[in-house]
């Protein structure tokens, strides 16, 4: 079984009254209650107005002015697309004398949209070539045809863009895959959970060059942290499966062509292993 890459997550939230009770646990770590998750708005709200001032000021201090909080731009890589509004023809004339008005600037207001991923079916149609003079005079017939193209899962209609997005949101995202499938049903695809599993494990195979590249880099750094989580494997109640986490290097931005050059530059890699051990029972 090929090491799947894991992501772990932590949720944080406002400060909350002490007579709550703890959220429940997860790999060691504080997760969100479950009730939590519907009303964000509403504690980000208390957390606000908990963080208020609400210290008396002599009345000889000016009151404070509350900084207005300032929208961060959309980012210019973004593509855009104009749309003019205009007013209408019979608008176009001055109200006052009757002359036509003259254009004399703008006003821009930037709006973000969200365009929802598109589905789509490639058709991979092999010409066929064959000889008509053999067919007549010969005693074979010469085909030929463009081989199969390359696919990532053999006889499979993954893609891959289709896989990394399965990957991507599995792990980068932490979405499981029995939600990932309602999102392919509601563009009346059907993919079982189970395909969605070999469809996982056979990547994790093709992905064992990568995963040994890096461990070659990873035990050739100075410095090495690990640690260890236990898991509980669903069906197994014989087995304790720990997942390991291996780590290098710091949380920095991605490398300079100056960087790789410095042979003692640490690289940040953190690697997931994945270990079960069998409790095995002796008699005597």
């Amino acid at each position: 079984m090929p090491p799947p890459a894991i992501l772990l997550i932590t949720l944080t939230h406002g400060s909350r009254p002490a007579t709550k009770k703890p959220a429940s646990t997860c790999f060691g770590r504080p997760w969100q209650a479950q009730g939590e998750l519907f009303n964000e708005a509403e504690t980000l709200a208390e957390d606000d107005t908990l963080a208020v001032d609400t210290t008396p000021e002599s009345e000889t201090t000016p009151p404070k002015k509350k900084e207005k909080t300032k929208r961060k731009p959309l980012p210019e890589h973004l593509p855009q697309a104009q749309v003019f509004h205009d007013i209408g023809e019979a608008d176009k004339e001055c109200d006052c004398c009757g002359h036509q008005l003259q254009k004399m600037g703008e006003g821009i207001s930037e709006k973000l949209a969200f365009i929802p991923a598109k589905v789509r079916v490639i058709e991979n149609i092999r010409l066929k070539y064959s000889c008509q003079h053999c067919e007549k005079h010969g005693t074979q017939s010469i085909i030929k045809q463009a081989p199969v193209p390359s696919s990532p899962i053999p006889k499979d209609y993954a893609t891959p863009s289709l896989l990394s997005q399965i990957i991507t949101s599995k792990y980068q995202y932490a979405l499981p895959l029995y939600r990932q499938d309602p999102l392919f049903k509601q563009h009346g695809i059907e993919i079982n959970r189970r395909t969605l599993s070999d469809w996982m494990m056979k990547c994790g195979t093709l992905f064992k060059p990568l995963d040994q590249r890096l461990r070659e880099i990873l035990l050739s750094q100075p410095v090495i942290q690990a640690d260890e989580t236990t898991i509980k494997v669903i069906n197994d109640e014989r087995a304790e499966s720990y997942i390991w986490v291996y780590c290098s290097g710091a949380d920095s931005p991605a490398l300079t062509a100056k960087d790789i050059n410095d042979k003692a530059l640490m690289y940040n890699v953190v690697l997931f292993d994945y270990h079960v051990l069998v409790q095995r029972t002796f008699t005597a």
